[in-house]
């Protein structure tokens, strides 16, 4: 009689194990609406997928003694955990996919790197836009069925490192939303077993009545910073070689997007754009809401925000969840904080500080009168002390209990002096004032709006507080080092191109005689002094373009005539300064130092729609601020009363301390993206 085989034991993570990998992938901020039992069987739905892309349909099941196929699996027990099956590996080089591929796949990395390419995206794209790692997916657009469509917008390829990432089908979570169950009565229709989780995808689809086609992304290709500015369009430019609509048939080939043109999602609150970062690239909403934080302490006023860089890297938020902290610049990590070492002496006091003794809360001739009325209040069962081992009966100052204790204390007058000045310090610290509630955001971007147009020119653009996703958020991007690739062999390129206005050429400029009065040219003395309203704008003056916009730019008679858009924005505060004669008349003839330092102290700020520059009788705002760019609304008593423009000078009065603001000044609600003012303190 031949023996039966011994059964052999498979390795522990078989059956039902779960690898580190597969909670990257089901705790991703995707599925944060959706319940363990969905996730489970969204699991088994992923192995059944790598199941199949490596060929292994049959396996042996060493707890059941069975042979197990994907076919006759029942439906709810999961494949097991095979390391060798779980995601694909690629080699650097290797595509994920390519523009205009039919491709719902969200793409989670695992590990190594994955670029992000736009322009020529078919053919496998020219310039990367974002490079992703361990934990970062890709393709959520496609994946949630955002804008109907499901081609991809870009290239996918494993960087030089390689990368392993894993895939979740964009079928598998259709199928699960699919699936019924018997309704109560017998009688009606069955009811979908996932309603949860269908209002959550649904709400992810950002299906709103205000949402904006792809196509609508074609507008970032259409430069105009203000609105009513000339256009330049980037597409019919001769010599770019990025920005194409490639149709063939009816079919868009490199999918719905403007070759050139990345888009991402972000969740709600996730980071749009991070505080501190410099602006690389313009961005524009076409699904859902962003909300701009105001900083602490710039809610009535805006020059306490910083205007200076304190993180490298892309303004852009990466899209984790949640999105990680700023790092200051020039340490790429903070250093871990090392506790000081106290002597036994300075401990010991910390001890006896952090707890509450009655003996040092009364005079020492009350200590007996106290213990008694302690102790009858422990009898009244007023006080617990049946924790108290020792006769100096303590309590933490974090124990209920203490309050207690001083309550009794100070209800028989029997705290000292200094009894009574830690009963406020233990009371404090068991009840602190709640902090005021944070400012509440002034600005609401909405579909269409544009974020970025000052970046694009060159300008270090830098927001002190964040920009977040207001619940799902669908944006499109251009990304300034591909605008530049794209025309850098057309001559408006010069336009992104800042040449920089240095501290010589403010001195310079500034040096340049202004006609005044007994000079040639000025009013005759004999007229007497020039009480009317203001000359008319002549039609030449009234033509003159905007700095910074393309027309400003080709004009041929304009002073802002090919100059790049950067050193324009930067000769207006020059402009302001000569053409503003409460400060002209003070510096007009002061030597160069002087002049230099009177521009240097003025400082940069960026705001966005509806963003306060100052608030009505705001207490110490001793400033004077120039509009360099953008509408602005002056109001007072809520009320419009004017609209300030490129070059208005506000707050002479306030710099010279006469008297507080008796306005409020903010930036037009319908004005074009972001603003920018120079501002000087007192």
């Amino acid at each position: 009689m031949v023996p039966k085989a011994k059964k052999q034991q498979g390795p522990a993570w078989f059956g039902e194990a779960w690898a580190r990998d597969d909670g990257l992938v089901l705790n991703l901020p995707v599925f944060n609406g959706c319940g363990p039992k969905f996730k489970r069987l969204l699991l088994r739905a992923i192995r059944f997928y790598e199941y199949e892309d490596h060929g292994r349909e049959t396996w042996f099941d060493f707890d059941n003694d069975e042979i197990c196929t994907l076919e006759t699996l029942p439906a709810e027990r999961l494949p097991p955990l095979l390391q060798k099956t779980l995601g694909q590996k690629l080699d650097p080089g290797d595509y994920i996919c390519k523009g205009g591929d039919y491709d719902a796949r969200l793409v989670v990395v695992l590990s190594g790197t994955v670029e992000k390419l736009v322009g020529d995206s078919p053919q496998g794209g020219k310039l990367v836009v974002r490079r992703l790692a361990r934990g970062d997916c890709e393709g959520l657009p496609e994946f949630l069925g955002v804008g109907g469509t499901q081609q991809r917008t870009c290239a996918l390829r494993a960087a030089g490192d390689g990368a392993h990432v894993r895939y979740v089908t964009r079928e598998a979570i259709v199928s699960l939303m699919k699936q019924t169950v018997p309704a109560e009565d017998e009688d009606d229709e069955p009811v979908p077993r996932w309603p949860d989780e269908i209002a959550w995808f649904q709400s992810l689809a950002i299906d709103r009545i205000d949402a904006l086609p792809h196509k609508a992304a074609k507008e970032l290709l259409s430069f105009a910073p203000l609105t009513g500015a000339k256009k330049l369009d980037f597409m019919s430019l001769e010599g770019q070689s990025i920005f194409v609509i490639d149709n063939a048939l009816g079919l868009s080939v490199s999918g719905p997007l403007p070759e050139g043109i990345e888009e991402r999602y972000y969740f709600d609150g996730q980071t749009v754009i991070s505080p501190g970062a410099q602006g690389d690239s313009l961005v524009m909403i076409l699904r859902g809401e962003a909300e701009a934080l105001v900083p602490a302490g710039c809610g009535g006023k805006c020059l306490p925000r910083t205007y200076k860089t304190t993180r490298s890297g892309s303004w852009l938020g990466d899209g984790r969840c949640p999105s990680p902290a700023p790092v200051d610049q020039g340490s790429a990590q903070a250093a871990p904080e090392v506790p000081k070492k106290l002597d036994p002496i300075e401990e010991l006091r910390m001890q006896k500080n952090s707890v509450v003794m009655y003996t040092a809360l009364v005079k020492p001739t009350d200590i007996k009168r106290a213990r008694r009325k302690l102790s009858a209040a422990a009898e009244a069962g007023r006080l617990d002390l049946s924790d108290q081992k020792t006769t100096d009966w303590r309590w933490s100052w974090d124990d209920p209990k203490a309050l207690v204790v001083l309550d009794i204390l100070e209800e028989n007058r029997l705290l000292s002096a200094y009894g009574e000045e830690r009963a406020d310090e233990v009371r404090l610290h068991q009840n602190p004032p709640k902090l005021p509630p944070p400012p509440e955001p002034q600005a609401i971007l909405k579909s269409g709006t544009q974020v970025g147009h000052l970046a694009l020119l060159g300008v270090p653009v830098v927001f002190s507080g964040v920009i977040r996703a207001k619940g799902p958020l669908h944006v499109v991007i251009l990304h300034r080092h591909v605008l530049l690739e794209a025309i850098k062999d057309c001559p408006e390129v010069k336009i992104f191109q800042p040449n920089g206005v240095t501290p010589e050429d403010w001195v310079d400029y500034l040096s340049q005689p202004v006609i005044r009065k007994g000079e040639p040219g000025a009013r005759p003395a004999h007229l007497g002094p020039n009480t009317g309203p203001p000359p008319h704008t002549t039609k030449e003056e009234a033509a003159e373009p905007k700095a910074g916009t393309y027309e400003a730019w080709k004009s041929e008679s304009g002073q802002f005539g090919g100059m790049p858009g950067a050193d324009a924005l930067d000769l207006v505060l020059l402009n302001a300064i000569k053409d503003y004669a409460l400060l002209w008349d003070l510096i007009h003839d002061a030597p160069p130092a002087v002049l230099e330092k009177v521009v240097s102290k003025f400082e940069p700020r960026w705001l966005l729609p509806n963003e306060r520059i100052i608030e009505d009788e705001e207490p110490n705002a001793d400033f004077l601020f120039v509009v360099i760019h953008g509408k602005f609304v002056v109001m007072l008593e809520g009320a419009e009363i004017d609209h300030i423009g490129q070059g208005n000078i506000q707050g002479g009065a306030q710099l010279l301390t006469l008297n507080d603001w008796t306005r409020t000044v903010i930036v037009d609600p319908m004005n074009k993206g972001e603003a920018m003012i120079q501002g000087r303190r007192s």
